[in-house]
Parts: structure tokens; sequence; C-alpha cells
């Protein structure tokens, strides 16, 4: 369907996890939080053209699961990761992440309420 956001939004998070100090907390960074907001809504999902309100309520839920669930070791481990990755292999890197696709799932259920 689309790649949720987080495909191309991980070497602008790379960058601002390598200026944050790294806590077991969640995260509070209003930049790195607007960041990875605005590469939501800025996806391209041909799909959701008619129906921009689904994307921003699920870019703010997206936004408000990734602040409370990762620290932001998970999430610079996760930008590192997909950083050198082709489209593809970065589907799956997602994918492959129980707490992306746990917050996704939630999220797209939540946006068609």
């Amino acid at each position: 369907m689309f790649t949720l956001c987080y495909s191309n939004l991980m070497k602008k998070i790379l960058l601002i996890l390598l200026i944050s100090f790294f806590s077991d907390g969640e995260i509070e960074d209003k930049t790195l939080l607007k960041s990875f907001f605005e590469g939501c809504v800025d996806e391209v999902v041909p799909e959701f053209d008619q129906m921009l309100g689904f994307q921003f309520e699920y870019c703010g839920c997206a936004t408000h699961g990734v602040a409370n669930q990762f620290t932001y070791v998970e999430l610079g481990l996760l930008s590192m990761e997909m950083l050198g990755a082709s489209e593809f292999e970065q589907i799956q890197i997602i994918a492959a992440n129980e707490k992306l696709v746990g917050i996704a799932t939630a999220c797209v259920a939540k946006a068609f309420q």
C-alpha cells in the first residue's frame, strides 16, 4: 500500500538523532517529531488523494505512536538500517519491525473511524 511515511524520512531523522541526546525515555524532541509528521503528510499516497483528512489523522497518530513507543536509540538504529536500503528493502525493514506495524495498524483503524 504505502511505506507509512518512514522510508524517505529516515535520513533526516538520523541527522537529528545524531545531534540529540540518546535516552531510554520517549521521544520529546519537537523538531524530530515535526519532521516525522511533515514527512508522513508529504508522502504521496495515490490511494488517499481524495482523503487528505485520512492522511493527516494517520500521520498524527503515527507520530504520537513513535514518540511514545520508541526511544531515541531505537529510532536511530532503525534510521541507520534504512539509510542505504532500496525502497523494497525499506518496506521489508518496516514490515519486520513489530512496533511500527502495531502503530501503523492502530493508526489506520483510527483514521477510518
